[in-house]
């Protein structure tokens, strides 16, 4: 909580400094000046917000604007996907192999190729849940072998895991055989929420 405080940090979303500020000040790890610095800041900051006013009339409690109506909307997600589409880096296109051709042999390998809740991050709502019609989890998002086999029209595409992100699971071979006897190969690597979430990093 000291630390926190004396970095300038206002705010903790946790309840480090509800438990120890008191605690830091009597054992003279931390100012009472400091936290009179740090809350005005954090005042400041809630006024301009408009956190001091009553909420009709405010913009950010308009739930015309702000609702539950605006959730994945048309519009967000087309921002959503001209986001995504303008942080693809590509570090190297040797042999002019991309874009990939449609109708080859695609063999995608790694421990994502059937995932889709690991593509919505760790805040997502109730985003497409399943429902009787659709009992699979997240029946609104492709995997990425449904969505590839689904653009390589007149070709074949296989997936195989090789291993698992959060399991002893190693099937190594089984991905190197599909690699070998493919046209191209797309790997899905990566860490997901077993060991990346919040407080858990």
């Amino acid at each position: 909580a000291a630390q926190g405080l004396k970095a300038g940090c206002d705010t903790d979303c946790g309840g480090v400094y509800g438990a120890h500020t008191v605690e830091a000040v009597n054992g003279g790890d931390l100012s009472e000046a400091t936290i009179d610095q740090s809350l005005k800041r954090l005042a400041k900051i809630q006024m301009k917000l408009g956190l001091f006013e009553h909420k009709a009339g405010q913009v950010y409690f308009d739930k015309s604007r702000y609702g539950i109506a605006q959730v994945d909307s048309a519009a967000h997600q087309r921002l959503a996907l001209e986001a995504a589409l303008q942080s693809i880096v590509l570090l190297k296109n040797e042999r002019r192999m991309l874009p990939l051709r449609r109708g080859i042999k695609l063999a995608l390998v790694g421990p994502h190729v059937d995932t889709r809740e690991a593509f919505l991050s760790n805040y997502y709502g109730d985003r497409c849940p399943p429902t009787s019609a659709s009992p699979r989890p997240f029946p609104c998002i492709p995997s990425p072998t449904e969505a590839l086999a689904s653009a390589n029209t007149g070709g074949t595409t296989t997936s195989t895991k090789g291993v698992e992100v959060n399991s002893h699971l190693n099937n190594i071979s089984l991905a190197v055989a599909a690699a070998e006897a493919a046209d191209a190969v797309v790997m899905l690597v990566g860490i997901d929420g077993h060991q990346e979430n919040e407080e858990h990093d």
